[in-house]
């Protein structure tokens, strides 16, 4: 009886460390992740490009957010993702894969293709367990006259 108990631990015991090294969710390359932000673009709604977005982006967009609703006396709260404009998305060649130029353990650099050869690199950052957007925000110069 004692041995069929030591056998049933061991089973359990391998079975939890198999779970714990097989179950964990594979990491998202940055070309996948770039290729699902330049998707969710094409849709043209700020919202869903925010999980794509690195935590740096999102912090200058929502303090961005806050103070365009202060402009308007509050009348209305301005959504962080409001702040995106996507205008003018660029059709991607289909024929070409999405390039990977470079890449550390912390930041990437991922190139797309226009229909007729352009470049739109995307810089993607790794946080958080993901690869994500960091966008080239202008940020405001009134944030630096701020007490």
């Amino acid at each position: 009886m004692a041995r069929q108990d030591k056998l049933k631990a061991r089973l359990v015991g391998l079975g939890a460390v198999a779970c714990l090294f097989g179950c964990q969710p594979a990491v998202e390359d940055p070309v996948r992740a770039a290729s699902r932000f330049a998707a969710a673009a094409r849709y043209g709604q700020g919202v869903s490009l925010w999980p794509y977005l690195s935590a740096d982006t999102r912090a200058t967009l929502e303090r961005e957010a806050e103070r365009a609703s202060n402009q308007i006396g509050e009348r209305r709260n301005i959504a962080p993702s409001e702040m995106l404009q996507i205008v003018d998305v660029p059709t991607f060649d289909p024929r070409r894969i999405p390039e990977l130029r470079s890449r550390s353990d912390a930041e990437a650099e991922v190139v797309f293709f226009g229909m007729t050869g352009e470049e739109y690199p995307v810089n993607m950052f790794f946080e958080e367990g993901h690869w994500r957007v960091r966008l080239a925000l202008e940020r405001s110069t009134r944030e630096e006259a701020r007490p």
